[in-house]
């Protein structure tokens, strides 16, 4: 019996229990085929291929080996790790998966050892990281291989964090101390080399900072005001690197248009924060709805959503502050979920989305502090194990839910039927209708390829598919106009000009050839200044 405590007690077991139920829930994605950006990243990407390309993920985009010009990630400490395992596994996804499903097992585990070392006990601790593990919004970050960032990048800081939260609980040697100091700044650097989340880990550590602040003697508040100039130092370089060297593409760093309304304008941009809100404490608290595609709108007025938006923000904030002279366990939790949310927000760089479940996989911790904390200052052992009861339900529930919110990531035609339930886009049209493409159902593919361009016929890879649809049915006239077509949009459209290229050599067009491998080796050495006019005209394929 006394064996049995001890085991139940450790450490050891809140990790084994951890990853047993992480694994029942992510088990029907674990062969999951690969998706969206996972194309890109890992399916056409060439330089996955040699252990020769590793100094090009340093210098170049994530998705730069699939010849992508027109993107700003930058991921090199990915790259190497996916290299690593294509060396392995070449495109079968289990490994991908179980590497996504491992790193969020652990990060889970930091999280409880974290929580621990914030004075939560262990088994408020270990039902709230018990709820991170198998939220159903983690399907977004975990579920989806181009995910590994997200959670990779988590890990090196959350790693940070529990070193940091070690300063000031015993009594240490000044060597001791600076190990500390570059074992966090190193966490920092790989973490930085995984994701750009990776700037909310100074300000986040300030937030820490302030929560512990009492508890520290004259000697640790000094390490700690030497640790923050080094890594706000350090964040200070990454951006500067990023609007330079790192700025890829030679433009703004954002990653949706600053050219429509929502872009120019920062006041917008606030108002369509604050209306976004609700739906991030709704996927929180109730996720039900879970689709990938948000829609790309901004709004001019406030509505009520806006307004309960603004409530959260300000009555949250001046709680948030009052709590610092008590306990500080809200204003903790505040600056969590905020600092998170806060580069991805669309205030200050232009997001691609309004909002997106893999934005709260940080944000959320700061809930769960929150919620840990409640039980532990639940007195009465009635209603503890009442609180208790309610919240194993609601675990067997979001359980549940990712589960079956994994089937849907899992299967490509499952993914984008559902997406068009909730919000049918162009791209998810055409998603779907390459789906149908590869698994040779042409007359769905044409439908829902020609869906894509009716909707929205402001990106080329409709008419590129559908292109390569006419060509594998012999139709090379309709094939060339469509990616024609395409290219009026996107000149730049590598995957189109090689197209073309072949079927010129095979008509023997070697001129045409020549010329398009000139036109590809311009945007190799990122010459962005390419029109539709360089390429060669449609009308001499006529003779």
């Amino acid at each position: 019996m006394e064996i049995a405590k001890k085991i139940i007690g450790s450490d050891w077991f809140v990790l084994i229990l951890i990853a047993v139920l992480s694994l029942i829930a992510f088990s029907t994605v674990l062969n999951g085929q690969f998706l969206y950006d996972d194309r890109v990243l890992i399916v056409e990407n060439q330089y996955l291929r040699s252990f020769e390309n590793i100094s090009r993920f340093f210098v170049s985009n994530a998705a730069r080996g699939a010849n992508v010009l027109a993107t700003n990630l930058y991921r090199p400490l990915v790259n190497i790790i996916h290299m690593l395992v294509f060396s392995f596994v070449g495109l079968e996804t289990l490994l991908y998966h179980l590497l996504n499903i491992i790193t969020h097992i652990l990060n889970a585990f930091l999280i409880f050892l974290m929580f621990r070392k914030l004075d939560i006990s262990k088994i408020a601790s270990l039902i709230a990281v018990l709820i991170f593990a198998v939220h159903p919004i983690q399907a977004e970050s975990v579920g989806y291989v181009s995910g590994l960032p997200d959670i990779l990048s988590t890990t090196f800081m959350l790693i940070g964090f529990n070193i940091f939260l070690t300063f000031g609980v015993e009594d240490e040697d000044l060597s001791k101390r600076k190990r500390k100091v570059w074992l966090i700044v190193t966490m920092l650097f790989l973490a930085f080399l995984s994701k750009e989340l990776a700037v909310i880990f100074a300000p986040l550590l300030v937030a820490f900072s302030v929560y512990k602040w009492r508890e520290y003697d004259g000697m640790t508040k000094e390490f700690v005001k030497k640790l923050l100039y080094i890594t706000f130092g350090m964040t200070a370089v990454y951006m500067v690197l990023k609007f330079t060297v790192l700025n890829f593409t030679g433009g703004s760093l954002s990653l949706g248009s600053d050219q429509d309304l929502y872009g120019s304008s920062m006041w917008i941009r606030f108002i369509t924060f604050c209306r976004m809100l609700i739906e991030y404490f709704r996927l929180i608290f109730w996720p039900q709805h879970l689709y990938f595609e948000k829609p790309n709108i901004g709004y001019l007025y406030f509505g009520w959503q806006g307004l309960i938006g603004i409530l959260i923000l300000t009555i949250g904030g001046i709680y948030a502050v009052a709590s610092y002279m008590k306990q500080r366990v809200f204003m903790l939790s505040y600056l969590i979920f905020f600092i998170a949310l806060f580069p991805v927000s669309g205030i200050l760089v232009v997001a691609n989305f309004k909002y997106a479940d893999h934005w709260l996989y940080v944000s959320i911790i700061g809930v769960l502090f929150l919620f840990a904390f409640m039980f532990d200052r639940i007195s009465s052992n009635v209603a503890k194990k009442v609180f208790a009861t309610l919240a194993i339900i609601a675990l067997i529930l979001l359980g549940y839910r990712l589960y079956e919110r994994n089937k849907e990531w899992a299967d490509p035609v499952l993914f984008f039927e559902n997406e068009i339930e909730y919000y049918p886009s162009a791209r998810v049209y055409n998603h779907l209708g390459f789906e149908y493409f590869q698994t040779l159902q042409m007359k769905k593919a044409l439908e829902y390829f020609n869906k894509a361009i009716e909707l929205d016929d402001t990106y080329p890879q409709p008419h590129f598919h559908l292109g390569n649809f006419y060509y594998a049915g012999g139709n090379i006239e309709k094939s060339l106009d469509e990616f024609y077509s395409g290219l009026k949009i996107h000149p730049k459209h590598v995957a189109t000009l090689s197209s073309i290229a072949i079927i010129a050599s095979q008509f023997g067009k070697t001129d045409i050839v020549d010329e398009i491998d000139a036109l590809l080796t311009r945007i190799q050495e990122g010459d962005f200044l390419i029109t539709f006019e360089d390429i060669p005209a449609r009308e001499r394929f006529a003779n």
